[in-house]
């Protein structure tokens, strides 16, 4: 083929490069492609953009994120409100169960306590709000316990206990 030829073929709308300049619909679906492919670039700009202010405000400790990756001084202090609350956890538990003996041997003994205690209403009523405290112990307990192993704060515990083995030493 000569160059005649190719121009005639391009002329005639033969090929793809014929079919480019001759056919319009063609032409416009490149256009809208091309458009896309400019808006999509531009949003994903946008959104690169915003994420790397946002780490850029993570970084320099900002927000509650940027705070307790950072500052080693409130990941302490949270550390040891959480080991406050353990310790407050483990003495409920322990006045629940001395609540629990008090209770039977009120329950058992003679004199005008063990007969108010021997109305079946009265004890269903003391039964249950000492199962309930025994139940708000446990799940207060596993919450602690889940906090701990959640993927938000188990870096953060982990730092903090690190950081108290060191203030330790």
């Amino acid at each position: 083929n000569s160059l005649v030829d190719i121009v005639k073929d391009v002329q005639d709308g033969k090929g793809t490069v014929g079919r480019l300049f001759s056919d319009s619909l063609l032409t416009q679906q490149i256009n809208e492609t091309v458009r896309n492919l400019n808006m999509s670039s531009t949003r994903a700009i946008d959104i690169l953009d915003a994420l790397d202010q946002n780490i850029g405000r993570v970084n320099a400790g900002q927000g509650t994120v940027g705070m307790l990756l950072n500052d080693s001084t409130l990941a302490l202090r949270i550390y040891q409100i959480f080991e406050d609350l353990e310790a407050s956890t483990r003495n409920v538990q322990t006045i629940s169960q001395d609540i629990g003996r008090v209770l039977t041997q009120v329950q058992e003994g003679p004199g005008l306590s063990g007969s108010i205690m021997n109305d079946s209403t009265m004890v269903h009523n003391l039964e249950e709000s000492l199962e309930n405290i025994r139940q708000g112990t446990a799940s207060f307990s596993e919450n602690m316990e889940a906090m701990r192993h959640n993927f938000l704060f188990r870096a953060y515990f982990k730092k903090l206990e690190k950081e108290a083995r060191k203030a330790g030493r």
